[in-house]
């Protein structure tokens, strides 16, 4: 059986034709349908172009499962940019080379983890943005 040659990109716009009300995602309690997680998907990739994101840029992410990581990915895959992911059970240390070698320009976190990139955030030279999903901070930019 041959498929056509699709991207992950073909496969989340078609969905959100196909099954626009139907669960993309359940996570936590909370759940996106497709035609939500598209939207949602749009609206970052749009703010992270907006914020001077270009195509192969990277977004280094810090998160557990969450709707908010598949929204990072579906915004990645959208516009081109590279999601860069960040074990959060490593130590801050270990985080900050991760990010450092992903070259990312933008950080996007949970609230859960803000002490430990608190402690790393003045050695990240090349991130120029950070992003806070949850409880906002006064050093990051809110979700």
């Amino acid at each position: 059986m041959q498929t056509p040659d699709t991207t992950l990109r073909d496969m989340l716009l078609r969905n959100a034709l196909r099954y626009a009300d139907e669960p993309a995602f359940v996570c936590g309690g909370r759940s996106l349908s497709h035609g939500e997680f598209l939207a949602s998907a749009q609206r970052l990739a749009s703010a992270l172009h907006q914020a001077g994101m270009e195509r192969q840029d990277r977004v280094a992410v810090l998160s557990m499962n969450s709707l908010e990581l598949a929204t990072v990915y579906g915004a990645c895959e959208l516009h081109g940019f590279v999601a860069a992911t960040v074990n959060f059970r490593l130590a801050p240390m270990e985080m900050r080379h991760i990010i450092e070698d992903s070259g990312a320009r933008i950080l996007i976190f949970e609230s859960v983890f803000a002490d430990q990139v608190a402690a790393i955030r003045a050695a990240l030279e090349g991130v120029e943005r950070f992003v806070v999903v949850g409880e906002a901070l006064d050093w990051a930019e809110s979700w």
